[in-house]
């Protein structure tokens, strides 16, 4: 049967808006990079030589995922940078023996290279490269770590280079990436090692010297917009999007998703990475929210599928826009919402499940329960379960 009880149209409509208003949050995780396929896929960021023009200050950094397991002559992996062979050259490119090469070519016809040490980078490892030049020398940077350094001196003065990400021409031969990037960025100064390492997992936010940043967060299209607010956009010629990302950054809710294919174990709750039970889900938004934020509201959103596992109520729980300390007998102000994503018709809740309530009201949105055991305590009319838009079938206990 549909069972539908409990609250006026005004609690209604202020749920259904506070719930649009959370997902949205969700959007701006960082959570894709792009593939290179290694047969002509790049990025290319018109003119960007401009923004270190005349300067003897340069940082080049970001992620790199190497698939390329022979990368030799004439099978080198361009990572990003600047390369015309001539005047402008700022680059990090995969050698053979999985050696990198970062090379700084100035105006009037310097030429500085790092080659590291063989077996530098892995394949098939996520690793985060940055090469520096701060007038006196060019450091090379992997992990975090010091992996070559060269003296340096002299300035790029070409303004017409283009910045290019997974694709490096050295005369007429292309050094295409067969592997991922990520947060790729370019800066007007020379950043310290320190800085590098507090950088690696930063979502920069128009730090000092920061003149470009794509962090390849569309996840679709053909654009990779520059995040530093220069508008130096970037456009993608092949490479395809992907989830497979060096890190992710730390997911807070206020929607925290379950699906059949989430993890208990390696998901954060995030649209992308989710949980895969309602029980995991609850458990963390309590512990991310210390029992103690009145007034906030957080939503456990149950995408498509057939859930068998047992949920246990142990907290005072208030659903939708109560106020637990008026309607509740003094408890504290929690609000939670459990629904399903596309209702009772794609989202299933089924025994031998067993739902355990200790001195709570729970309240469900959308959902078919079918030969479920609800057992606890429960009493008064703001206490026990409560159902919006359900189908109920065969289930024991009292509701």
């Amino acid at each position: 049967m549909m069972g539908r009880f409990g609250l006026a149209m005004r609690k209604i409509l202020i749920i259904i808006t506070i719930f649009i208003v959370s997902k949205y949050s969700v959007r701006a995780q960082n959570s894709y990079s792009l593939d290179f396929d290694g047969g002509g896929d790049y990025v290319e960021i018109i003119d960007e030589s401009a923004m270190i023009a005349n300067t003897d200050q340069i940082t080049l950094s970001g992620w790199i995922y190497p698939r390329n397991t022979n990368s030799g002559w004439p099978d080198f992996d361009g990572f990003f940078g600047f390369r015309n062979n001539n005047d402008a050259d700022f680059y990090l490119l995969q050698l053979d023996a999985y050696k990198v090469e970062g090379r700084l070519r100035v105006s009037g016809g310097g030429e500085f290279t790092i080659i590291t040490a063989e077996n530098s980078i892995s394949s098939e490892t996520w690793h985060h490269l940055a090469l520096t030049y701060d007038g006196s020398n060019i450091i090379l940077y992997i992990d975090g770590n010091v992996a070559g350094s060269a003296e340096a001196s002299g300035q790029i003065t070409n303004d017409s280079v283009p910045l290019n990400i997974g694709k490096l021409v050295w005369q007429t031969t292309n050094f295409d990436l067969d592997g991922q990037a990520d947060e790729i960025s370019l800066w007007n100064i020379a950043l310290t090692q320190q800085q590098v390492q507090d950088y690696m997992e930063a979502d920069l936010t128009g730090e000092t010297g920061l003149v470009g940043y794509w962090n390849f967060n569309e996840g679709s299209g053909e654009t990779a917009n520059d995040a530093s607010g220069n508008d130096n956009h970037g456009t993608i010629y092949g490479a395809t999007w992907s989830t497979n990302v060096p890190f992710q950054q730390t997911y807070s809710g206020p929607v925290w998703h379950v699906a059949t294919t989430g993890s208990d174990e390696t998901g954060n709750g995030s649209e992308t990475n989710p949980f895969a039970t309602i029980q995991k889900a609850y458990n963390h938004s309590k512990e991310i929210n210390n029992y103690n934020s009145t007034g906030h509201v957080d939503t456990i959103l149950v995408h498509d599928g057939t859930y068998n596992s047992n949920i246990e109520v142990d907290e005072p729980f208030c659903f939708w826009d109560y106020n637990c300390s008026e309607n509740n007998g003094g408890l504290d102000d929690y609000n939670w919402i459990i629904k399903s994503e596309n209702g009772a018709e794609h989202t299933k809740i089924n025994g031998p499940a067993e739902i355990t309530l200790n001195y709570v009201q729970i309240f469900f949105e959308g959902f078919h329960f079918e030969e479920i055991n609800i057992s606890g305590y429960h009493e008064g009319s703001y206490r026990g379960m409560n159902f919006e838009n359900c189908v109920l079938i065969n289930n024991n206990g009292e509701l």
